[in-house]
Order: C-alpha cells, then structure tokens, then sequence
C-alpha cells in the first residue's frame, strides 16, 4: 500500500508540475498582448456576455447537430470533473468506494452521482463519434481536419472507456456482476 501511496504522489506530483510550467507559459503569452481599447466600459453588458457565451455555450448552437454534440461533451467534463477528483484519492485510501463520504459507492448520493456519470458517459462517447465522423467522414468546410484535432477526440474516448472499464472491473472484482444489477447503478 506504502508503494501506491508513493506512485500516486509522485503521478500527482509531476501532473500537477506539467499543468503549471503550462500555465505559466500561456499566461505570459497572454499578458505580452497589449490591448487596443479601454475594457473598462460596459461592464454590466460584457458579464452578461460571460454568461451568455462563455457558461451558455451560445454560439455553440449555430449548427446544431455540432451544438449538441459539444454540450454533451462540455457537459460531460464537467459532471467527470468529481470522478477525477475521487479516483486520486482513492489513490491514497484503502477504501475502494472511497467518495468524499457524500459519494460513497453504495450510499444514496454515491449512487446517483455513478448513475449519472455512466450516462454523461455515454453521452460523451456520442459526441465524439459524431465529431470524429465529421472530421473523417463528411468533412465540412468549417472544420479543419488536422492530426491534433482527432488526436484530442481519440483522448476524450480514451478517458471515457478507461473510466467505463475501471467500473466494470471493479463490479467484476465485488462479485456483483450478476443479472439482478445494472452497470448504470439503477
């Protein structure tokens, strides 16, 4: 247990190391831009803008097949956005339903939130097959195919069938695999 415990801080170590030497370059990047105008004006107008196209997602839905295949992949980072925070701790605890206490395996919440997450799953895997379809099959003129494109949809499928099967095997491996319960935590 010692050895995992190690493994992960040091996983979570060089992650967390990655993200900020990231971080600092892009904000640089940033801050070497020089504005041409005083954005000081209009502020009620421009949160309003922020909540409108940044959390609404608004011009996602100019073409809408696109705009619900975005919003089931945004959506679905952002309901997974707990289940990466659980699974790093289950890396430091030998509890393997180990949830926070509020998302426990096998307690109510913990429960829903597993429901919920198997079927935003699903969603996400939706969502990229339609974009990978897109990109490789129809390949309209406002999409750019490029390598880095369809390698970052090959990620998000990646993390999603990870997710999927960590699930499965830890059904598998309770002994609860049996007709009477469902993979989706019903």
């Amino acid at each position: 247990m010692l050895v995992s415990r190690i493994a992960m801080t040091l996983l979570l170590a060089a992650g967390i190391g990655f993200f900020v030497w990231t971080a600092i370059r892009r904000w640089r990047l940033m801050f070497a831009a020089q504005a041409v105008a005083d954005r000081s004006d209009r502020f009620g107008g421009r949160i309003a803008n922020v909540f409108y196209y940044m959390f609404g997602q608004a011009r996602m839905f100019r073409y809408a097949a696109a705009g619900i295949a975005h919003a089931f992949i945004f959506g679905g980072f952002v309901v997974l956005a707990l289940r990466t925070v659980v699974l790093a701790a289950r890396g430091f605890t030998a509890d393997p339903g180990f949830g926070f206490w509020l998302f426990d395996d096998g307690t109510m919440l913990g429960n829903a939130y597993l429901f919920l997450k198997d079927l935003v799953s699903v969603l996400v895997v939706v969502g990229v097959a339609y974009f990978l379809f897109l990109r490789l099959v129809t390949k309209p003129r406002r999409i750019q195919l490029s390598v880095e494109g369809i390698f970052i949809l090959c990620m998000i499928l990646g993390l999603m069938f990870a997710d999927m099967t960590y699930e499965g095997s830890r059904i598998i491996l309770e002994n609860r695999a049996d007709a009477s319960r469902s993979a989706f935590h019903l």
